[in-house]
């Protein structure tokens, strides 16, 4: 097990270089990319009919941690980031997936459901849209299909999540 602090996202200081920050926040991701794909064949149903929640309570986690570790990884000029390497695009991009179906989910029951994660609806859309608009300067910078195909995924299933929650504010509670 890692101590408390490398668990911690945050920013390079006089004691980290950029480099073990990046190998950090790799092994980081990594361990949530699995984290979530171990809990995704019970993110919709349970083989043994048991309540669900759990698993879909471990898997959005791991995908809002997997996205905050992503757009840190991705932030800045082109040249002054950390790390660019469309794997983690891919791996950014399945996370965001899962938050948004998740809340999908969410939304189109209406109501929250025991065991549903306790990540905000809000906080997810937010750190989806801060992952579109990275996407969005990567698109501006290079042409790029696999990004740009992303992004106009993502911003399909964000604007089809936000449609029923205009007329009714009580689900984004």
């Amino acid at each position: 097990a890692m101590p408390d602090e490398w668990w911690s996202v945050r920013a390079p200081d006089a004691n980290t270089t950029r480099q073990q920050l990046r190998e950090a926040l790799t092994q980081q991701i990594s361990f949530y990319h699995i984290r979530m794909y171990l809990q995704l064949p019970f993110f919709i149903k349970s083989p043994l009919g048991q309540a669900r929640g759990a698993s879909q309570s471990i898997c959005m986690t791991a995908a809002h941690e997997i996205l905050e570790r992503v757009l840190i990884l991705r932030s800045g000029a082109r040249s002054s980031r950390l790390f660019d390497c469309k794997t983690m695009d891919f791996v950014g991009f399945m996370g965001a997936i899962v938050l948004l179906l998740g809340n999908w989910k969410f939304v189109s029951e209406h109501s929250p459901r025991p065991g549903y994660p306790q990540l905000h609806f809000s906080t997810s859309l937010q750190i989806v849209r801060s992952f579109i608009g990275q996407l969005q300067e990567e698109i501006e910078e290079i042409e790029c299909n696999v990004l740009r195909q992303y992004r106009e995924t993502l911003s399909l299933l964000v604007e089809s999540i936000e449609l029923p929650t205009s007329s009714d504010d009580t689900t984004t509670a």
